[in-house]
């Protein structure tokens, strides 16, 4: 595992309490985060090894990601304060949380997304900043170089593991048919007008503004909803968790506010808003 290999000393950064802010992104006790007990109860669920660890590595071509600066010298299956070890718990979570693994697109896209993530993410960067965005993926045509999917603090110390394994499958379709956002969200606007949402998707069935289908939001509450009632790596919070961020999703970020929920507790669709 190569997080328990490599021990380099923290000279790269000048002084310790900047390599510590590195380690946690400048999160004051991160291990006090309600999110905590989520990857915790995510480690008893899925296989966190020498093999599954370097398979995300690999997979997500994480090398070129600068995350030795960011608590690299941990052992991401135990140490939940860093950024690595959460980001290694929803990659984990997303790869296991499938009923029958396949790289074929069915109609059970719990079973493929973690093959459709780890084909069109190029590669995973680390960083801190992000504004209000938790990840963003940038796409440059044939310049592979410059193709990534750079994470920041939100994805490691807001989501949960459900959240963090969604958002691989979101930034994956964006680099799919070059399906992006459209910067028009009524529900992420403050009281002086400024958008607090990074972007929206137009619809949930029409949501790429370059393209066709559904979009990143669309797939994220799909990830969600599917992972509710269809994952055997679950637990009760776990899944109340999934299906809550799913219904903030359909209620926030979609030009077109969805007229159907999940239900509270199970996941399973609630059509009772959709004219009949």
């Amino acid at each position: 595992m190569r997080a328990l290999l490599i021990t380099a000393a923290l000279a790269f950064y000048g002084s310790v309490a900047v390599a510590q802010d590195l380690e946690t992104c400048g999160v004051q006790r991160p291990w006090e985060t309600p999110q905590t007990p989520r990857d915790t109860a995510v480690q008893s669920l899925v296989a966190c090894t020498q093999e599954t660890v370097d398979n995300v590595w690999s997979v997500f071509h994480m090398a070129d990601g600068g995350w030795d600066r960011y608590g690299f010298n941990f052992d991401p299956c135990t140490n939940m304060n860093t950024p690595l070890a959460r980001t290694m718990n929803g990659a984990l979570l997303m790869r296991f949380a499938a009923p029958s693994p396949t790289c074929d697109a069915t109609d059970k896209p719990l079973d493929w997304a973690y093959c459709f993530a780890t084909e069109l993410i190029v590669k995973l960067v680390a960083k801190c900043d992000g504004g209000y965005a938790a990840a963003l993926t940038y796409t440059w045509g044939l310049d592979q170089w410059n193709e990534r999917t750079e994470l920041y603090k939100g994805f490691y110390y807001d989501f949960g593991p459900p959240m963090r394994a969604a958002s691989f499958f979101h930034e994956a379709r964006h680099v799919d048919d070059d399906c992006n956002h459209t910067v028009k969200c009524p529900a992420g606007v403050d009281k002086d007008g400024n958008q607090t949402v990074p972007g929206c998707d137009p619809q949930f069935e029409a949501g790429c503004v370059n393209g066709k289908g559904k979009g990143s939001y669309a797939w994220t509450a799909i990830w969600l909803h599917r992972y509710a009632i269809e994952s055997g790596a679950i637990n009760a919070d776990l899944r109340a968790y999934a299906v809550s961020n799913a219904n903030f999703i359909l209620g926030r970020n979609f030009e077109v506010t969805p007229c159907f929920t999940y239900i509270p507790g199970d996941g399973h669709v609630n059509d009772t808003g959709c004219p009949k």
